[in-house]
């Protein structure tokens, strides 16, 4: 992690201060699997439904992720999240490997909007709108920093801001948007590198059919960008 995403964060710790909601909403960080490499995939989803340590209690040691979520051996499985399957999955079949538990510590987790509750409960579309400036700033570094061989965006039309920045600032080109299958196709161009990139709804109303396109579609574009690089 760099100074940039380290004053990023520390910025988004200020604005909730401010707005007085240190005890009521926790910080999301980043999760970096200890196992990352030039192969790994940067997956983005939109908030965290309860996070357990507010801000007001934060160390205010900024760092990647890198613990093994050992959380989801416990009641919360990966296997019944649609979010957690997808996300293993792909990783799983594009290193031709089995899904397991362990194809989490090969890959990098991010979310839109880095501020959310301490209760299970959706981020406000109020507190979305506070801090998506900052989070905009903070993706980008990250994904600058990162360097990921592709990013699967899980997020449905919340990405459209953070593209919209992007566009103006000439760090994308979009590809293709608004097939069957998913929201837009883009590359984010990080210091002379096209890195993939594809958005889809988030896989939240747990229909296999959803998660299976999502992860065809994914896994298609991410092997037809190996072939061409």
């Amino acid at each position: 992690m760099n100074n940039k995403i380290i004053e990023n964060y520390s910025s988004l710790v200020s604005l909730a201060k401010r707005n007085k909601l240190d005890l009521t909403h926790g910080l999301f960080q980043t999760y970096k699997g200890h196992k990352t490499d030039a192969r790994s995939i940067l997956f983005v989803g939109r908030d965290t439904n309860g996070i357990k340590e507010n801000i007001e209690s934060h160390s205010g040691n900024f760092s990647f992720e890198i613990e093994e979520l050992t959380w989801l051996k416990g009641g919360y499985s990966y296997k019944n999240s649609p979010f957690l399957r997808v996300m293993g999955k792909i990783s799983s079949k594009i290193r031709s490997r089995p899904y397991e538990y362990d194809s989490y510590k090969e890959v990098y987790w991010s979310n839109l909007f880095k501020i959310s509750p301490t209760k299970r409960r959706k981020t406000s579309v109020k507190n979305k709108r506070l801090q998506r400036s900052d989070c905009i700033q903070l993706l980008t570094n990250e994904i600058s920093f990162l360097n990921p061989a592709a990013i699967v965006f899980l997020t449905g039309d919340e990405i459209e801001p953070f593209l919209t920045n992007w566009g103006d600032n000439n760090i994308i080109k979009i590809m293709e948007r608004n097939t069957e299958y998913y929201l837009v196709k883009f590359e984010f161009h990080n210091n002379g590198k096209s890195i993939p990139a594809i958005a889809f709804n988030h896989p939240q109303n747990k229909k296999q059919y959803r998660e299976d396109f999502i992860i065809t579609e994914a896994v298609d574009m991410i092997g037809r960008s190996n072939t061409t690089n």
